[in-house]
């Protein structure tokens, strides 16, 4: 064979080789792919996630699962009542002649009736309390800030119970009316009720409409107003433990119209989501004019809320467990969302030391095995050093035979 012939051999030896090579690394990077890409999206799948959520909010309104009360008491200055049924009282006498002793006033429903209360007494500036609210299962609750920066309770009721307020008072009120009647006799406006001695702790019971009942509050000094629903005493009686109040949907959206047109807006200013469950992941921080989506909870709960004046706004604490997505996205740019849900990864890292080390060692030992087997599938192939020695051997024997 001439050294021509044995070169040939060799090239065509060496770019068979070559080709092999390069399968077998396709092969295995393949083999990587299929094996990390399912592992790779299985790691950054969200799971059910139990969250916390502390908002800043100008608007919000939910849906409660079950009947429940606003048990926590709320002083204001004055308090309007509007969209109710009827409304009742005892006063000790009245400025008009009836023969009454409970007063009942009643509004037409289509003339959207409204009562405004207020003192009388000069200077008087902590006269009432909204001492109770009873809001049916299902009913969806909404507070607002009112123009004038007043607190706006409005319950749109879904069962035949209407909703149910009943507003505590002191000393001499005022009543301006709208839409109301006495004994079917018109209301005049701006008649005086002197005190309701009838009573120890006198108030004013008021029933809404079926489908609605609409509560505003002036409120007193300025002050932040925390509200606590759905309290009760501890196991040992001493004390009151606020459980919050289970909902099962919550909107942080509003409605404004602008140049004839309905636009829906964002309510958050700014928010904070942390978990309970892993305190060593660092809470996240949005800031203003971000919609936010709670999709499907579990056992979903308001914590508290609580009315800052000086902000035009609430601060709101909910917790639950987040079941489907809990996401944002900045106000006009829907595309860029975000989702807050943990992940496999997360929740494998954050679970313990064994764990997160267990985790670590695979991703270090996967990538390994699979480079020794392609180092060993590679050299499989190649030629051996063997090979190489009697190639040049004959090619040296050739060359002598042919001197």
């Amino acid at each position: 064979m001439t050294y021509l012939q044995l070169l040939k051999k060799w090239l065509k030896s060496a770019l068979y080789s070559g080709l092999n090579i390069i399968i077998q690394i396709f092969t295995i990077l393949i083999l990587v792919i299929f094996l990390f890409v399912p592992l790779i999206y299985w790691l950054t799948l969200p799971v059910d996630t139990q969250i916390h959520v502390e908002l800043t909010v100008d608007h919000v309104s939910f849906k409660v699962d079950k009947s429940t009360e606003l048990k926590k008491s709320i002083k204001f200055h004055s308090a309007t009542i509007t969209e109710f049924n009827n409304m009742q009282f005892t006063p000790s006498e009245m400025p008009v002649e009836m023969d009454l002793n409970t007063v009942h006033i009643t509004g037409f429903t289509e003339d959207w009736p409204t009562v405004t209360m207020e003192t009388a007494t000069p200077n008087t500036t902590n006269f009432g309390e909204l001492h109770e609210l009873k809001i049916t299962e299902g009913a969806e609750v909404e507070f607002t800030v009112e123009t004038g920066g007043v607190l706006g309770i409005t319950i749109y009721n879904t069962t035949s119970i209407p909703p149910f307020v009943s507003l505590q008072h002191s000393g001499v009120f005022q009543m301006t009316t709208r839409g109301c009647q006495i004994a079917g006799m018109d209301l005049l406006p701006n008649f005086m009720i002197t005190s309701l001695s009838d009573y120890e702790i006198p108030a004013v019971d008021v029933v809404g409409q079926v489908d609605t009942l609409k509560v505003i509050l002036e409120l007193v000094g300025g002050q932040d107003v925390e509200i606590l629903m759905d309290s009760q005493l501890s196991d040992d009686g001493g004390y009151i433990v606020p459980n919050g109040i289970a909902i099962k949907e919550l909107s942080l959206l509003r409605k404004d119209m602008m140049k004839g047109r309905l636009v829906t807006e964002t309510a958050v200013k700014e928010g904070e989501i942390s978990y309970p469950a892993y305190p060593g992941i660092e809470p996240i921080h949005f800031g203003n004019s971000n919609f936010m989506f709670f999709d499907q909870m579990e056992n979903f709960r308001i914590e508290k809320i609580v009315f800052d004046p000086n902000e035009n706004g609430f601060r709101v604490s909910l917790n639950g467990l987040a079941r489907d997505s809990v996401r944002s996205y900045p106000q006009g740019f829907p595309e860029n969302v975000r989702e807050y849900r943990l992940t496999n990864a997360d929740e494998i890292v954050e679970a313990g030391k064994f764990y997160k080390l267990m985790f670590n060692m695979l991703l270090w030992i996967i990538p390994i095995i699979i480079g020794v087997v392609g180092i060993v599938s590679i050299t499989r192939i190649k030629l051996s050093d063997d090979d190489i020695d009697r190639l040049a051997g004959k090619v040296v024997v050739s060359l002598d035979s042919k001197k």
